[in-house]
């Protein structure tokens, strides 16, 4: 809990350091999040996990960038599974829509591959899972560089024999830095 309260202190303080309201090219954004998904395929998994990112806008409203996401299961299909440690390497782009003062409404695409001994690794089968999405969502800036952001997400899971389709909530915190 301590540790959650000084990482949550140094995101305000840092959040106050910085100022940005309105994209721009070269700006940088870092997010951290939570991910909750419901399978609505054959797997009946649930998985709450943390995904930390990063983006960079390459023009005001187009950005681009990438992060880890670590896996924890549960549901039916996650009591088979066990404890085993699944994470994912991210690549994403997002389009922002009339991004203007503290609301910027976007819609994005999104790519994974996993890795480790879970569902999205060995567990998963001998080909290590890949994930094909999109979303859409909205950043809230309450604070000059911080935002809350919300999206909804739906992914495909490849290869084919997975069969898996899934959807999900993503909450969190991100700040931005010029």
């Amino acid at each position: 809990m301590k540790k959650l309260a000084m990482v949550l202190s140094l995101v305000a303080f840092v959040t106050f350091a910085v100022n940005a309201q309105t994209p721009d090219k070269g700006m940088v954004e870092f997010s951290m999040g939570g991910v909750l998904f419901k399978t609505q395929s054959e797997a009946k998994l649930t998985t709450i996990n943390p995904v930390f990112t990063g983006g960079y806008f390459i023009t005001p409203e187009i950005e681009v960038g990438g992060g880890l996401a670590i896996h924890k299961f549960g549901g039916d299909g996650g009591k088979i599974l066990g404890d085993k440690f699944s994470g994912e390497i991210l690549l994403n782009g997002k389009y922002h829509f009339m991004a203007k003062d503290k609301m910027w409404p976007y819609a994005g695409l999104h790519f994974g591959m996993g890795f480790g001994d879970g569902w999205l690794g060995k567990a998963g089968g001998e080909k290590a899972p890949m994930n094909v999405g999109g979303a859409v969502g909205v950043k809230y800036w309450p604070l000059e560089g911080g935002a809350l952001f919300g999206e909804l997400m739906v992914n495909k899971t490849m290869p084919k024999e997975r069969k898996e389709m899934t959807i999900g909530l993503n909450l969190g915190i991100l700040i931005r830095l010029k």
